[in-house]
């Protein structure tokens, strides 16, 4: 890298932190995306598994923010979806809305406990669906509320895991695991529609990321049904041995 290069480098990243000032970070937050059948949930209970025995001495917890439970607020929010009061194209704005909740009453009091919290959804999961729905506006603003800290209470995780598959082990996961949702593809072309707007969510997140942000990469290769929980706890291992906790 040249000098120049360097310096391009530097007024990039000075430009980035500009736009958060506010922002605070906690290594002891741990986020964990990627696509629907992508392993989220089971990697977020081994990776709890071993943080547990690496760290005895604290209180490790997973805090799934998107199904408005675990606090009154978001139970509230839970009963107006149930309510039939709010159209599918408005479900956006509803997650989004629970997903605040879901930081201001239980993510930070944990935070603040100096507890260890896993998320196994987080904000880059409404990045990813707005890439997903092609619309300009609502990529827009979920980029804006990711910046200014609008959705997490302007909290940033200290840690981001990022889960990639292909379409195809997308695909072969969610048919091993069946009871398929309304928002998880039906084929493989809309199987590759979520994958790359997974992919453009955390090229925009690693591209924007704060200097010292712990990004960690897992690469999930299709695995027979048999093989597939001792694969992703010995996956979980080798994630943990780059957490950084402070």
């Amino acid at each position: 890298m040249g000098f120049e290069s360097i310096n391009n480098f530097i007024e990039r990243k000075n430009k980035i932190e500009q736009k958060r000032p506010k922002l605070e970070m906690f290594f002891n937050l741990i986020t964990i995306d990627g696509v629907d059948g992508a392993g989220k949930d089971t990697i977020a209970k081994y990776v709890k598994e071993q943080l547990s025995v690496k760290y005895p001495h604290k209180v490790v917890s997973i805090v799934d923010i998107t199904h408005f439970s675990g606090s009154l607020k978001q139970e509230r929010l839970k009963d107006f979806k149930d309510s039939g009061k709010i159209s599918k194209d408005n479900f956006d704005k509803l997650y989004t809305a629970g997903l605040n909740r879901a930081y201001e009453e239980v993510v930070l009091p944990k935070i603040e406990a100096d507890e260890i919290v896993i998320i196994p959804r987080s904000e880059v999961n409404l990045l990813r669906y707005a890439y997903q729905k092609e619309n300009k506006e609502m990529i827009e603003n979920r980029i804006n509320n990711i910046e200014d800290g609008t959705m997490s209470h302007k909290t940033i995780p200290g840690n981001r895991i990022f889960i990639n598959v292909d379409p195809e082990t997308q695909m072969h996961y969610l048919d091993s695991r069946g009871n398929l949702s309304e928002y998880d593809p039906k084929n493989i072309e809309e199987s590759n529609l979520m994958v790359e707007s997974q992919k453009k969510a955390f090229s925009f997140i690693k591209e924007n990321k704060p200097v010292d942000q712990n990004i960690i990469i897992f690469d999930n290769k299709e695995q027979d049904h048999k093989s597939l929980d001792e694969y992703l706890r010995q996956s979980a291992k080798e994630i943990v041995s780059k957490i950084y906790i402070k």
